[in-house]
């Protein structure tokens, strides 16, 4: 997606990464270690800053900043049960992207609950939170032809 690519540019020989679906993201269980974990996500976009928690089979810990792309058959999953999964496993900023209503929805996580900081159209420059000095006009994100 251009997204994904305006962010992988942004990072280039940054310390954080930009990874695409698909790509394991093994999230901890509560009181639990890491490798005790069933909980296995295919984020669209996922951004890991702590280079520790990668391996050659993905990432296992918490990511800093996930993406999900909604498409007709991911809505629910996507808003309603990765929402709660990305919140309780504490991953700090999480976007909703709607390529068909040209809007993205920002959480970001504070106190352990997700705030909704807005939800943004085509035309608006939205900035990430993780990486403050990006900036994004989702113009170019959505265009005619879609993302």
């Amino acid at each position: 997606t251009q997204l994904g690519t305006i962010i992988s540019n942004h990072l280039w020989k940054k310390k954080c990464q930009v990874y695409f679906a698909p790509f394991d993201v093994v999230l901890p269980l509560p009181n639990k270690s890491i490798l005790q974990s069933d909980r296995i996500v295919q984020p669209d976009i996922t951004v890991i800053c702590n280079p520790e928690i990668l391996d050659e089979r993905g990432c296992h810990g918490v990511p800093d900043w996930i993406i999900e792309i909604l498409s007709p058959g991911s809505q629910k999953h996507d808003i309603q049960v990765k929402y709660d999964l990305y919140e309780e496993a504490g991953v700090g900023e999480y976007w909703i992207t709607d390529p068909i209503n040209e809007c993205i929805e920002i959480f970001v996580l504070q106190n352990g609950k997700y705030q909704r900081i807005g939800t943004y159209f085509k035309g608006d420059i939205v900035q990430s939170h993780t990486l403050k000095e990006l900036h994004i006009n989702l113009n170019e994100i959505f265009y005619e032809d879609g993302m």
